[in-house]
């Protein structure tokens, strides 16, 4: 399996199973999928200037646990 689709939203991605990094800065999100969870071999995650809350950036974190997210 090299790809996962990915819904956000009413769109739909397709993400490539290997992903490592994921830039989703300056794009005024206020939250994320819980399919964000299922990237278990992400490794870097950016999300600088978002408008996520503290709550939400811990839900992120306890989905990721394993991935280094830059918040600012």
């Amino acid at each position: 399996d090299c790809a996962k689709v990915l819904k956000w939203e009413s769109n739909y991605f397709l993400i490539p199973s290997e992903l490592r990094e994921l830039n989703l800065s300056y794009n005024r999100l206020t939250n994320l999928s819980e399919f964000i969870g299922n990237l278990v071999d992400l490794q870097h995650l950016h999300l600088k200037h978002n408008f996520l809350s503290i709550k939400e950036k811990r839900r992120i974190e306890a989905l990721l646990p394993d991935c280094y997210i830059v918040f600012r």
